[in-house]
């Protein structure tokens, strides 16, 4: 039906829409969301009792719209004036508790339709079909039950049942234990491939189509919501046109005085869902095998710091046996308070710029005393909306590295005193390159600076040609093609000869060199200690 069509069937007035909610928001938001289906219509809301009583009188809506939870507001009288009352105006809910057994319940209580405030199309959808509704039920009644018109009636039920976003139908179960469907609807066709004659005709059908591992559960509810009169729930697998999918039974069970148990129920097609969620179940799986094997500490945070989910390798190095002793406290119950007050300073950095931190080295002080180090990683975490609601990390010890780099450090730093006082120097020569490495202390020796040299790299024949001997740069020539030319791979040489300070001065070095070779045999490089011996000399 247009919009138009529905303003003229109401002699051209407004349709009138009464909403009981409390919200205003809410209230603005159904009335846009109306005002895209019907072209004239007025509104009128209460949030009470005594008001709803007033307005239902003064106001004499077409329909109304109303909210679950509303402090003042008995929905349980509204749904007895409903039910008990022809001329009370349809009842649609419109709310934002999501709970299928309410819907269920209300709906059988008088409510026209359950609909939740996520799915606000739904409700123009809803409106538009109240007020089709209506117009057949005045139509039929002005005309006395005209059979063309209670067609037309039909017709709009068909649709609307064809919009159903599943399979309607209806089950009983007999005194005997006879089992048969009364009623299923044409979205059979598109379900399961059947008319809905097959269905009713021969209601074993869907349980040749179900399967078999399915079947014995599909028999163990059928027979608990019997018993009980609880609402029937079940997931099955059904072959249709040789492809499994996958669909939900839900129903609620109704004793008739007959004794037997009839089920109105729909039957929904979940498989994109249930595929949604395998995928989802195997990324979770994947996530809990990273997390509980990588040796690396992996945490999450929340807004105040505070521990939301850690991985084995965490619960192992902080000494705890459970990740329950650890959720919920923060870094100051774990280590020291300088250590604990740095990584909350990072951690609110990230909270306000959204920028991760990434590879920074940190001191680990714990409360026992143990002191570690860890290259930490830590990003912002985020919802579904892309706020930031705490931050995750993952943390790897280099304690062992860091001490390793440490006993290097001074193993150089002893060598480089050494070589100060012995007044040697060490160098490094690429062959391939031709380019001779030098430092600080051997440009020092030669009484000059990298500044004034041009930096720390230089080629053989600048060498040479600054700081050698002319007289003697064919003996260190020879010794050079010696050590390239030589298949022995722990190949090194001793030997003297004359140098010139940059200054002009003469001296003489001794020189003692290596070789490496690569693993062709060929020598790629040489290197060795220049030692000043110009005063022995």
């Amino acid at each position: 039906m247009r919009n138009a069509d529905i303003n003229k069937y109401f002699t051209g007035r407004e349709i009138r829409i009464l909403i009981v909610d409390d919200n205003k928001k809410d209230i603005e938001f159904a009335k846009n969301e109306i005002l895209k289906a019907i072209e004239l219509c007025t509104f009128c809301s209460v949030k009470t009792s005594k008001e709803f009583a007033s307005e239902l009188i003064k106001f004499k809506p077409d329909i109304i719209i109303s909210e679950l939870s509303i402090p003042r507001f008995d929905i349980k009288k509204l749904l007895s004036l409903v039910s008990n009352n022809e001329t009370t105006p349809p009842l649609i809910i419109f709310t934002s508790e999501d709970n299928e057994d309410n819907a269920v319940k209300l709906v059988r209580n008088g409510a026209l339709d359950y609909i939740i405030k996520e799915h606000p199309r739904r409700l123009r959808k809803s409106v538009i079909r109240t007020l089709e509704e209506k117009k057949a039920q005045l139509q039929l009644l002005f005309a006395e039950k005209d059979l063309d018109e209670f067609k037309k009636y039909v017709d709009r039920y068909s649709r609307w049942e064809s919009n159903v976003p599943g399979m309607v139908y209806q089950f009983v179960l007999q005194v005997d234990g006879n089992q048969y469907f009364r009623y299923v609807s044409t979205a059979s066709r598109k379900l399961l491939k059947l008319e809905p004659e097959e269905v009713v005709k021969d209601s074993s059908i869907i349980q040749r189509f179900m399967h078999p591992d399915d079947i014995p559960g599909l028999t163990e509810e059928i027979t608990k919501s019997a018993k009980t009169l609880s609402p029937f729930k079940y997931e099955t697998r059904l072959n249709v046109e040789d492809k499994q999918q996958w669909f939900k039974f839900m129903a609620k069970p109704e004793l008739e005085s007959t004794g037997d148990i009839v089920w109105d129920g729909i039957m929904l097609d979940i498989t994109e869902q249930k595929r949604t969620e395998e995928a989802l179940s195997a990324e979770h799986e994947l996530m809990r095998t990273l997390m509980d094997n990588i040796p690396d500490t992996i945490y999450f945070k929340d807004l105040e710091s505070r521990f939301i989910k850690i991985n084995k390798g965490y619960i192992k190095k902080s000494g705890f046996t459970s990740e329950n002793e650890i959720l919920g406290k923060t870094d100051f119950d774990i280590f020291s308070h300088e250590h604990a007050d740095q990584a909350r300073t990072d951690e609110l950095g990230i909270i306000k710029t959204g920028k991760p931190i990434i590879g920074k080295l940190e001191k680990e002080t714990w409360t026992s005393g143990k002191i570690t180090w860890v290259s930490s990683t830590k990003i912002p975490l985020r919802n579904s909306k892309g706020e930031i609601i705490g931050t995750f990390g993952i943390s790897r010890d280099v304690t062992e590295r860091k001490a390793a780099e440490e006993a290097l450090r001074i193993s150089e730093a002893q060598l480089s005193n050494a070589l100060k006082i012995t007044n040697a120097a060490y160098w490094e020569y690429d062959v391939i390159k031709d380019q001779f490495t030098f430092n600080d202390q051997f440009y020092s020796i030669l009484r000059t600076t990298a500044e004034k040299e041009g930096g720390y790299i230089m080629s053989s024949k600048d060498y040479a040609t600054r700081f050698v001997h002319p007289e003697d740069a064919p003996i260190i020539g020879q010794e050079v093609a010696k050590s390239i030319a030589t298949t022995d791979p722990n190949y090194s040489r001793h030997l003297e000869h004359r140098i010139i300070f940059a200054d002009g001065e003469p001296g003489y070095f001794s020189v003692q060199f290596y070789i490496i070779k690569d693993s062709k045999g060929k020598t790629v490089k040489t290197f060795g200690a220049n030692q000043d011996i110009t005063a022995r000399k």
